[in-house]
């Protein structure tokens, strides 16, 4: 998810040499394949050979696969139906497409780069052998919660910076916030005539 953003902006006219459906399903299937390699031992315990146990795991992959083959099915026709308005939108928002990419790939790389190092040097423990005294690890310590934090602040400014450079994301969101603000409001005034009608009535 990150590789694909990073080569759009880093190769803008050449994305086509490096991205394309065919490379992803390829790796995507090479992915799946070592994941299920290296796993494999862990996911066949003997519970697993119960009927209880394998037969909702066939339904569920079952019916999993056939939603996800519908939902590829109506994407096609939308796509299809929808893509010459597509082609006369593309040029106004292919410029700001680039630029929520780029931000959205430069704070993924700050916000995860101390997280992953910090990773790192905590599990080939050789620090802890050879480097770390008692006040160097509480200063390592405080080192890998700061860059936990910045790692987990990653999900929550992405929506800050959808609104700052999708100008269509921060129209859709307000114009959202605003329906939702006129209903309430419509909403609070016609009890308050009610409220006034029975108060009348009463009096």
């Amino acid at each position: 998810m990150t590789i694909e953003p990073t080569l759009v902006v880093l190769f803008p006219f050449h994305k086509t040499q490096f991205v394309s459906q065919r490379r992803a399903r390829t790796v995507v299937m090479i992915t799946a394949i070592i994941a299920i390699a290296f796993s494999a031992r862990p996911l066949v315990i003997r519970m697993d050979t119960a009927r209880t146990q394998v037969v909702p795991l066939i339904i569920g992959n079952f019916l999993t696969i056939v939603i996800a083959k519908r939902a590829v099915n109506r994407r096609h026709d939308l796509f299809a139906n929808n893509s010459n308005q597509q082609n006369c939108k593309m040029d106004s928002t292919e410029s700001q497409l680039m630029l929520m990419l780029l931000i959205v790939t430069l704070m993924f790389i700050v916000y995860f780069i101390p997280f992953t190092i910090t990773n790192v040097v905590s599990r080939l423990g050789l620090p802890f052998d050879y480097w770390f005294t008692q006040k160097s690890f509480e200063g390592y310590t405080a080192l890998r919660v700061l860059s936990a934090l910045l790692k987990d602040s990653n999900f929550y400014t992405n929506f800050d910076v959808y609104c700052v450079s999708g100008r269509q994301f921060c129209f859709a969101f307000f114009s959202l916030l605003n329906v939702h603000h006129r209903r309430s409001t419509a909403i609070s005034t016609k009890f308050k005539h009610k409220f006034r009608l029975r108060i009348k009535k009463n009096s």
